[in-house]
């Protein structure tokens, strides 16, 4: 398809005798006009502007520069395709100040051929202006003189249509040739990888320079099979993809977007790759041209900087609720060393899955995926010998946390004390003194003695909060949590390890239970789903802790199948068991309903965890689920607010 209006027969020559490259820019955000001031101050380009609603893909030059704008995105999406539509060849480079990555895959779907932010240096987009330039400009004089060579065939072709055809084999053998050496002439000059794959997946004889650099060796007209030292199997997926897109089978912009744009290499780079489509006369694909940039020094950049932005956010978190974070570091010393004394398989793996969704809570992301990594290990090996030297790695990890932060925290791991007012056993000094103590007052002071030992369930259960938010972000859903009674008063001796082990529920319910949006409003369901803790004392005597969801409910079938599968019950005795017996099975260790592990669940122990502490108080368990609307666990033990 040729383009009208356009010089295209010098436009190569033009460029090499120092005229100035066409750029068009479609321009309205303030940022990217600064933009493209800097880039027409360069001096290299020739820049026509163009306002959103007055684009003519038909009369536009050169490059385009095409600003996405934030409120009308889907709008302006919608522009680049019928742009795409009418000029297929045309290099669209779109300029927006979005970096969300299923926004920037619709960018490319739609037909952008590049997507940079406004805040690229100038001078790096002048070069890529100029390497997209170059790049466009072969493919189509190659167009062109095949189109003028058709153009003369039919014009003589009266005259003797045996000469025409032989002149016309010629000419076209001719205008390969000067179109193949003008390509390589340009691709040697180019920073990006450029590789064009032909439709027997075989790449073209002419590749730029630095795809040497970047696949570590030459890989022009070789057969695209394992020549670009990709990770094992992403090959083969490019492979298959770009078969999928020749066979022109599903639209072209379909196609397109299901080949990767990240791909790992062997080595464990990263490596950026666009596609860019070559139609033949009757719209199908004929070739693809593939741009690789090795983007792993930014990868790595974006990484380092989300790591700090966690850890800042942690801190924070810490020193906002200092009191919730100095009664953790005691409960973890405490666990650490059940964890170096257990002599039981099991409890060790429920106190490492205990101590990795506590620091979770916390926001000690490293911590917690470093307990993850030894969680693995130890499944496989489940060897008591091995939890001292466990115990030592994560104590290890919190003395380094604490050290690497003392100027922030100021608190020392080895300090039998992490509270700043009294230490429990202080405290406790104080009461044996009062107790034996004579004279008016000494009831009241025993009385403010023993409450000042109790915590607020809301403290106890200090960001909780924010882990249903960042699990919901993790698994696409909207979740919301909700504490009632959460300034009820408790005593952290007696309940703390109970509240400390409710964030499994939570994180299950996080997993297993809430749906994804879609499927809630599916089943007439609101998109967020809600999970609820409710503490409420009994005129009983008792202390019923209730936790609900407003999710799929707990799936029947899969738990017995899985109990089946783990011989934790038998064929004999399925035909025995109630609703309820059913249900219970959650609560036994190693099972879980989860396809797979993940640093969420999976390990069936979490669940047993708060079984454990419920047992250890004297209390009992129900359970109650529907399918569809929910489940509730509701947890009764013994009350007390004294110590």
């Amino acid at each position: 398809m040729l383009d009208s209006g356009i010089d295209d027969d010098n436009v190569l020559a033009s460029e090499s005798s120092g005229a100035k490259i066409p750029v068009t820019a479609v321009v309205l955000d303030e940022d990217v006009a600064i933009l493209i001031q800097k880039i027409e101050a360069i001096g290299r380009f020739e820049i026509t502007l163009m306002s959103h609603d007055a684009m003519t893909p038909e009369t536009s030059v050169g490059i385009v520069l095409f600003n996405i704008r934030m409120v009308d995105a889907f709008e302006d999406l919608t522009r680049i395709r019928a742009w795409r539509s009418a000029r297929p060849l045309q290099p669209i480079i779109a300029i927006s100040g979005n970096d969300d990555e299923d926004f920037m895959l619709e960018a490319f779907k739609s037909g952008a051929t590049n997507y940079h932010s406004p805040m690229i240096p100038a001078p790096v987009l002048s070069e890529v202006l100029q390497s997209y330039y170059r790049m466009s400009e072969a493919p189509r004089m190659v167009e062109i003189q095949n189109a003028e060579m058709i153009r003369s065939m039919q014009s003589e072709r009266e005259a003797t249509e045996a000469r025409l055809a032989a002149e016309g084999a010629m000419a076209v053998a001719e205008a390969q040739a000067l179109a193949n050496e003008r390509t390589k002439e340009i691709l040697d000059n180019l920073t990006e990888g450029f590789l064009i794959v032909e439709k027997n997946l075989v790449l073209a004889d002419v590749v730029s320079k630095a795809c040497i650099d970047i696949f570590g060796h030459d890989i022009a007209s070789q057969p695209l099979g394992d020549i670009l030292s990709l990770q094992p199997g992403r090959e083969a997926y490019l492979r298959d993809g770009l078969d999928q897109l020749f066979e022109d089978f599903m639209p072209l912009e379909v196609n397109v977007s299901l080949l990767p744009t990240r791909v790992l290499t062997a080595d464990g780079r990263t490596l950026s790759l666009a596609y860019h489509p070559i139609l033949d006369a009757s719209n199908a694909p004929e070739k693809v041209i593939i741009a690789a940039m090795d983007i792993t020094a930014e990868v790595k950049d974006k990484a380092h900087l989300e790591s700090l932005r966690a850890a800042s956010e942690a801190l924070l978190r810490i020193l906002s609720e200092r009191e919730a974070f100095e009664e953790f570091l005691g409960d973890t010393k405490r666990d650490i060393e059940l964890l170096r004394t257990t002599d039981d398989v099991a409890l060790g793996k429920r106190y490492l899955h205990t101590l990795k969704g506590n620091c979770s809570v916390m926001g000690l992301s490293e911590i917690a995926t470093l307990i993850h990594e030894i969680e693995n290990e130890y499944e496989s090996s489940s060897s008591i010998a091995a939890l001292y030297a466990y115990a030592d790695m994560i104590d290890k990890a919190f003395e380094d946390f604490l050290e690497k932060n003392k100027k922030i925290l100021g608190i020392d791991w080895h300090s039998t004390d992490l509270h700043v007012t009294f230490s429990s056993h202080d405290l406790e000094k104080i009461s044996d003194f009062v107790r034996t103590a004579e004279g008016e007052g000494k009831a009241e002071a025993l009385r403010i003695l023993e409450e000042t030992k109790l915590r607020t369930v809301h403290s106890m259960l200090s960001g909780f909060d924010e882990i249903a938010h960042q699990l919901g972000e993790k698994f696409g859903k909207a979740i919301e949590f909700q504490l009632v009674g959460g300034d009820l008063k408790l005593d952290p001796a007696v309940y703390g390890p109970l509240l400390k082990s409710l964030v499994h529920a939570l994180r299950n319910a996080c997993d297993h239970g809430i749906e994804d949006p879609e499927e809630r409003e599916r089943l007439g369901k609101a998109a967020t789903g809600i999970i609820t803790f409710k503490f409420e004392p009994q005129d009983d005597g008792l202390l019923k802790v209730t936790l609900s969801d407003s999710g799929r409910g707990i799936q029947i079938k899969k738990v017995l199948a899985k109990a089946l599968a783990n011989n934790i019950v038998s064929e004999s005795e399925v035909d025995g068991l109630r609703v309820k017996d059913v249900l219970h099975l959650v609560f036994h260790d190693g099972l879980s309903t989860a396809d797979a592990i993940s640093e969420t669940s999976g390990r069936g122990v979490g669940m047993a965890c708060i079984r454990q502490e419920v047992e250890a108080l004297g209390g009992s368990i129900r359970i109650a689920s529907k399918a569809h609307k929910g489940t509730v666990f509701e947890l009764n033990v013994p009350f007390s607010q004294s110590a």
